[in-house]
């Protein structure tokens, strides 16, 4: 038998999650049941088509939930934005249905706890949308990293550089924002964007089937070139009981594209993994691997066929609920603990590409990327606008 499954949300990234199942449903691996669509989404040519395979569109999650009796939806997709993650999970569970939540899990630890009890009650399980866990290429990373063909592994870094226009800020009432109408968004590059890349390395931090990496120490500088709430560049040092440093070197403001990379140093050798593209690794006696990426669609779909095997086979793999909470505490804790530090706008400068206006901080690309390549915080290497970095032990990880 096949899944009978439904989407909430079809805007925004909705739309992408939409598009892979209506090939899985012309595949045959999955029914495409139900879509909750808001009328800014239901456009006449998306109604025909769903209408076109049976394909039931309702309003709001709450007339859905109504309609789950006759459905018989067996998996749910929810990607609305981050303050709706909890809520809606947790009334999908209530009602029956297994979830498969977009990244983050939550803003919040006291959220993750409510979705924690939720899937006790329900017996349903949650499984959470970091795809790059179920790419084939960082499965494989992932083994050899721990069979010691790069020895003991000291070093995990990330650097990416992802511009953001004013108009990705303007899209929406969340973006960028802390919190809305009382509830945690606490978007950020770490925390939404390139929070895939943040679990990534969490994970990779230690041996398979264990639990993520967990911090003992944590030193950042956390910045706000946009004119927003939260903070656009991030630089996360942090020190793993039992494990590699954990080094995060992210931003929404610089002038050009990085793609996310990580670079892992090991005692024997030393590795990488950029996405989309590659990972390698080089080590001792000749050791040389290499395994090419998928398209980003195709490490989706990876994520899509492993949520629904675990539907029928608990021994399959998906990111649950306790190995995101980990992402949950870190962006947590460093909310709690390291101020947001504005960068004057007067240092900072526009640019026009194809009609979308960017502000960037002038040198920001080259300091970001020395920064990870010297394993160095921007206030190390004299930037005049970056504060010293705030060092705390963190609690509430889990």
């Amino acid at each position: 038998m096949i899944p009978n499954i439904a989407i909430i949300g079809v805007g925004g990234y909705g739309k992408v999650h939409l598009r892979h199942l209506l090939d899985f449903h012309k595949r045959g691996e999955a029914s495409l049941t139900a879509a909750v669509a808001l009328p800014v989404d239901r456009t006449a040519s998306l109604t025909d088509e769903l209408n076109s395979i049976g394909c039931r569109i309702h309003a709001s999650l709450e007339e859905l939930i109504d309609a789950l009796p006759e459905l018989a939806v067996d998996l749910a997709i929810v990607t609305t934005p981050i303050h709706l993650h909890a809520d809606m999970s947790i009334a999908l569970l209530q009602a029956g249905v297994h979830v498969l939540v977009e990244k983050p899990l939550t803003a919040s630890r006291e959220e993750a706890q409510r979705i924690s009890h939720a899937i006790k009650s329900s017996g349903r399980q949650l499984s959470v949308g970091f795809q790059y866990l179920h790419a084939p290429e960082v499965r494989e990373l992932h083994q050899l990293l721990y069979s010691g063909s790069i020895g003991r592994l000291e070093k995990i870094s990330i650097h990416g550089a992802w511009p953001r226009s004013h108009s990705y800020y303007c899209r929406n009432n969340w973006a960028g924002r802390l919190e809305l109408n009382g509830s945690p968004v606490l978007d950020s590059p770490i925390n939404n964007a390139m929070s895939h890349f943040v679990m990534l390395a969490l994970s990779l931090g230690s041996p398979p089937g264990q639990a993520p990496a967990t911090p003992s120490s944590i030193s950042a500088e956390l910045y706000r070139i946009q004119r927003i709430d939260s903070f656009d560049t991030a630089v996360v040092k942090t020190k793993i009981r039992n494990g590699p440093d954990i080094e995060i070197y992210c931003t929404h403001s610089s002038e050009r594209i990085a793609a996310p990379r990580l670079k892992i140093i090991g005692t024997k050798g030393r590795g990488e993994w950029i996405q989309d593209t590659f990972a390698t690794l080089e080590g001792e006696a000749d050791f040389n691997w290499r395994q090419e990426a998928h398209p980003e669609a195709h490490t989706r779909e990876c994520m899509l066929r492993d949520v629904i095997s675990k539907l029928k086979d608990p021994s399959s793999f998906a990111c649950l609920p306790e190995i995101a909470v980990h992402h949950v505490g870190l962006v947590g804790n460093l909310h709690r603990h390291v101020p947001i530090t504005l960068v004057p706008e007067d240092r900072t400068r526009q640019r026009e590409q194809d009609g979308a206006i960017f502000t960037y901080l002038p040198g920001l690309d080259e300091l970001l990327e020395n920064a990870s390549n010297s394993s160095k915080h921007l206030h190390e290497l004299g930037a005049d606008w970056a504060v010293a970095p705030i060092t705390f032990s963190p609690t509430d990880l889990t």
